[in-house]
């Protein structure tokens, strides 16, 4: 990538998730960057266009178009959990990585929660949707209605959303001293996945 845009990208990523998409403007990206104010505008438009960029590249970093696909390698009860150990572990690093690329979703996941912008429906179907129907196609493969599917889904989406619709202060008290964020959140995405395996078997798969 260009490195102006790469600059433009990363430092709007970082005021995006510090204050949302509505307090952030485009000369506040350009100095953070250290680039000129108009560069904005010629490499991606308008500020709705960049922050639609910096979605896009934190979907594609956190392994998103592998993370809807999972369901097509499922076989038998190996294959079934290890998908769901995909799902939940890719899903899970993305919402505790508070730096790098996909420090990213968790900070505007957070915003758009609270103070939702005009682009919230838009980033709800192109990324949120995808990931949340490849889990519940997971999910068809262990249970016998739809409701199931549903309240399966809704409660591992919850808790994993919780990381990022609650910022960091209210959360380093919790977590174990020496334990790093990261670590904590693979800990995590393991309890998570035996409770699953616990209480869901491999049915075959669905229709």
């Amino acid at each position: 990538m260009d490195e102006t845009k790469e600059k433009i990208l990363a430092a709007a990523a970082r005021l995006f998730a510090g204050r949302g998409f509505d307090d952030v403007t485009t000369r506040e990206i350009c100095r953070e960057a250290g680039v000129n104010g108009a560069l904005v505008n010629y490499h991606f438009g308008t500020k709705e266009n960049l922050y639609g960029a910096c979605m896009r590249r934190t979907f594609e970093a956190g392994g998103g178009p592998v993370v809807t696909t999972l369901d097509r390698d499922v076989k038998d009860a190996r294959s079934w959990k290890a998908a769901v150990r995909a799902w939940v572990h890719r899903v899970s690093e993305t919402m505790h990585d508070a730096r790098g690329v996909t420090g990213f979703a968790a900070g505007a996941f957070r915003h758009e929660g609270f103070k939702p912008s005009a682009l919230s429906g838009h980033i709800l179907e192109t990324y949120g949707r995808p990931l949340f129907d490849s889990l519940c196609r997971l999910l068809r493969m262990a249970t016998r209605t739809e409701t199931e599917v549903r309240l399966w889904a809704t409660a591992i989406w919850s808790q994993l959303s919780a990381y990022a619709l609650v910022d960091p202060m209210w959360q380093e008290p919790f977590r174990p001293e020496g334990v790093t964020r990261e670590a904590w959140g693979a800990a995590f995405a393991d309890f998570i996945c035996a409770r699953v395996f616990k209480e869901l078997k491999y049915r075959g798969a669905s229709a």
